[in-house]
């Protein structure tokens, strides 16, 4: 098979020919939108939905719009009715390229050029070619206040494309992918949400000494210590120029506030500890690190003193620190200030628990979202190799 060809790396069997160029007006019509007087409120809370570019890009499909608009709006405005399942909403204007496919008939207002398709092409098929779609579009746009792309620009767009049944094929495949990703992401989101209710719970709540959820077996009630009782600081004494960017035999990490990660033939702290952004717009932000890394002199160290450091490190959340932050420019703040915090504290082996159960849900959480990761490098793989450029 010759180079020229047009076909991808990857394909579906029982398919060998090859793809064709279509120009976009070749196989849709591009249709724009517009907007009704807003003044007029005959034109408004109609039942016409009527989409803005923000409500875009987040979904592959979209069936209710935030705003709707009447029949009289409709036919008062240059908006015009998409039908459903063949039409993909393209946001032509400040963000070019966001799209969706619409499932319930709707309007749009003028910041599209929307994408109604022929017989000749499969919606998620073009859906998932929309990478190349937005590539092409933001080379042919204009303008001086913002960059728009114009429904006769748009049908300039030159796409490849196989037989229909093979779009049904890839456009399938890409559907349910998606889907997975979709579900992958919910679950993530469930567990962002268990773990903030538990925070809540496991700890006690405003004036109370004991907290609303506990294991069992424990009945004391929490005292009220100073988190200096509890942490003592130590300050980071490295800076950016004495560290490498790969590492080297025999070197250690050393963390930044904005994760990134440069390496040391020494380090700071022989175990674990909380690292705590001292200096910043971050500021009172904290990170659990493994023993034998270090963080630069923008951050600090909080040891446990008499205390677990999985324990401390939840409940040092608990504290406000935009209260202690000082300076008229960079904000910063002083261990001094903020370690005469009271905190409610139970005995040793209960913030043992407390602190190994959340370290293990947020362990489950960092699991899930590496599964989320490696999904998304699948797809983005697939995009590449399945799809002709």
């Amino acid at each position: 098979m010759s180079e020229h060809q047009l076909v991808p790396h990857i394909r579906f069997w029982g398919f060998e020919e090859e793809w064709e160029k279509k120009k976009l007006k070749e196989i849709s019509k591009i249709v724009g939108g517009g907007t009704p007087d807003t003044k007029n409120c005959d034109y408004w809370d109609g039942d016409i939905n009527w989409y803005s570019p923000t409500e875009i890009g987040n979904k592959p499909y979209v069936y209710s719009s935030n705003k709707k608009i009447t029949k009289l709006g409709l036919k008062k405005s240059s908006a015009k009715i998409h039908p459903s399942d063949i039409t993909i909403l393209f946001t032509s204007r400040a963000g070019i390229g966001d799209m969706a496919i619409l499932k319930k008939t709707a309007a749009t207002n003028q910041g599209f050029q929307s994408i109604e398709l022929t017989n000749f092409a499969y919606p998620y098929f073009i859906y998932s070619y929309g990478f190349e779609i937005k590539r092409q579009a933001n080379t042919l746009a204009s303008g001086s206040t913002f960059l728009e792309i114009s429904k006769k620009d748009m049908e300039k767009i030159t796409l490849n494309l196989p037989t229909l049944t093979e779009q049904q094929k890839i456009g399938n495949l890409f559907a349910k992918l998606d889907q997975l990703l979709d579900l992958q992401q919910q679950k993530i989101d469930q567990l962002g949400l268990l773990k903030k209710a538990l925070l809540q719970d496991l700890f006690p709540a405003q004036g109370a000494k004991i907290p609303a959820l506990r294991f069992q077996g424990f009945e004391d009630e929490w005292k009220l210590i100073k988190i200096g009782n509890i942490v003592q600081y130590r300050s980071s004494s490295f800076s950016i120029s004495e560290l490498k960017e790969t590492k080297e035999s025999g070197f250690y990490p050393v963390y930044d506030a904005a994760k990134n990660v440069y390496y040391s033939n020494k380090y700071d702290m022989s175990d674990k500890y909380i690292a705590i952004i001292k200096d910043g717009s971050n500021v009172g932000n904290t990170k659990f690190l493994p023993a034998k890394t270090s963080v630069l002199s923008t951050m600090g160290y909080l040891q446990a003193i008499n205390s677990d450091i999985l324990f401390d490190f939840y409940i040092i959340k608990k504290i406000n620190f935009d209260k202690y932050k000082v300076g008229s420019g960079i904000p910063h703040i002083y261990f001094s200030d903020y370690k005469k915090e009271y905190l409610h504290v139970p005995l040793l082996s209960e913030q043992q628990k407390i602190g190994t159960f959340l370290a293990k849900l947020d362990h489950l959480i960092e699991l899930e979202q590496q599964k989320l990761d490696k999904m998304k490098q699948v797809k983005k793989a697939l995009l590449q190799n399945m799809f002709v450029e």
